[in-house]
């Protein structure tokens, strides 16, 4: 009889310490963003930055028409860029600013409910040329956010952008 009650308390204080260790740890886990659709043609893309892509159109002595013919309908990478609160509230069901820099029109706008200011992403998307509306501003289309880092862009290896106009 003394075995038997040592026996169910030595099971009653192992599950008590193993739920202990368990809960705890899934609870204070974060859930990552699951990585959205990529079309197939974006991982051959071409990465860039921010400040390369602007210069591309606007520093060759403001030959947009030039810069456009090169660029738009090309597929880039811009690596590591965080959003700004200001960004995500003012985002819409067609597009959100990047950087001031990018008007990006979504590929699926169900991505904009992942987007948290405090995260990078890799954002890739379509050039489509010079903002109508805005000056010095670029519009991408079919724009994807995707956690940095998490898929290899462009699948081939580093592939940066280079002019030759």
């Amino acid at each position: 009889m003394k075995k038997l009650a040592i026996g169910t308390a030595v099971m009653l204080a192992v599950t008590l310490l193993s739920t202990m260790l368990v809960i705890p740890g899934c609870a204070s886990q974060s859930h990552p963003i699951a990585i959205p659709y990529l079309p197939p043609s974006y991982y051959d893309c071409t990465e860039t930055d921010m400040t390369t892509l602007t210069q591309a159109y606007f520093a060759r002595y403001n030959n947009i028409p030039d810069a456009e013919n090169v660029l738009k309908g090309r597929i880039f990478v811009f690596k590591n860029i965080q959003l700004t609160e200001a960004a995500l509230k003012h985002a819409t069901d067609e597009y959100i600013w990047v950087n001031n820099t990018l008007k990006c029109y979504w590929l699926d706008n169900s991505n904009l409910k992942q987007l948290n200011a405090k995260e990078m992403f890799d954002v890739v998307g379509v050039d489509a040329g010079i903002c109508q509306d805005y000056g010095g501003m670029i519009i991408f289309t079919g724009c994807v956010f995707l956690p940095a880092g998490s898929v290899q862009l462009p699948a081939g290896g580093s592939s940066p952008l280079t002019l030759t106009y």
